[in-house]
């Protein structure tokens, strides 16, 4: 009776000793009862590990989202900016010859 391999319920670390079940669980379980937990662990396990793979997917591209939006919303600020200045210079540009064309 008992496991020869611990499951782990949650992952708290990546080490193997990490969150395992106490032996008192293990003992108090019938033999049938005990092959069935295994293997609702052994599933937990794997949604588990693959819920922790798609989070970690999900989140990288939420950063990557999150990082290309910053950027692009800095490159929109300069430009605006530039865009801005360009202006006011064209303006300055027609004012000086609109008085140059009066002064001949």
């Amino acid at each position: 009776m008992g496991f020869k391999r611990w499951g782990t319920g949650f992952c708290c670390c990546r080490s193997e000793k990490c969150n395992r079940l106490p032996p008192e669980w293990v003992t108090e379980m019938s033999h049938c009862t005990e092959i069935r937990v295994k293997s609702y662990l052994y599933r937990f396990q794997l949604a588990l590990s693959l819920w922790h793979f798609r989070w970690r997917v999900f989140s990288n591209f939420m950063i990557m989202v999150t990082f290309f939006s910053i950027v692009y919303f800095i490159y929109g600020i300069f430009e605006a900016r530039n865009l801005e200045i360009q202006e006011v210079k064209k303006k300055r540009k027609r004012q000086s010859e609109r008085v140059h064309r009066h002064d001949d």
